[in-house]
């Protein structure tokens, strides 16, 4: 039943989606970014209980955005591209704690970013997460989503693209 081709209305997001989706996040995240900073300078002269609630402020924000984006799948750069990150074994978002995970686990994937990975991350591929693209108006994908049957099937190593070009 995991390797049944995928049901109308969905199917995994393409590199370029989810590479538009990251631009429109990177985006938004260096607006609220550079305003935080607008908003700190001043409250830096006012001194510590301005700072520390302006901290409290951001921490409960970073809260916020986790507990959303574990809970709809999206995140505003998603939702724009009409993109979900969902369970593969379920088809619904995959919750805060393991959006949390994921998120921690983002660094020690830098070191390894020569392997491909067929539609997505290695750790997506181990917590066994994909991102979809949904049809207007489709519902979530029902049971588990299609997907390789080996990380030997979705793992390639391109040794070619590890220098630049300018290199090799």
């Amino acid at each position: 039943m995991r390797n049944q081709p995928p049901t109308p209305g969905w199917r995994p997001a393409t590199s370029t989606e989810r590479l538009h989706a990251k631009l429109v996040d990177f985006g938004i995240g260096g607006v609220i970014l550079l305003g935080s900073l607008i908003v700190a300078v001043p409250l830096l002269a006012m001194g510590g209980a301005a700072v520390a609630l302006f901290l409290l402020a951001w921490i409960g924000f970073v809260v916020w955005a986790l507990v959303r984006e574990g809970r709809t799948g999206q995140t505003w750069g998603r939702k724009r591209v009409g993109l979900y990150l969902v369970s593969g074994r379920t088809g619904r978002p995959i919750g805060a704690w393991k959006l949390f995970l994921r998120s921690l686990l983002t660094p020690v994937e830098v070191p390894v970013f020569f392997l491909k990975i067929k539609g997505g991350r290695l750790f997506d591929w181990h917590l066994d997460l994909q991102v979809i693209k949904l049809a207007p108006g489709a519902p979530l994908p029902q049971g588990p989503l299609p997907r390789a049957r080996s990380l030997r099937d979705s793992v390639s190593v391109d040794p070619m693209n590890l220098l630049p070009p300018s290199l090799s």
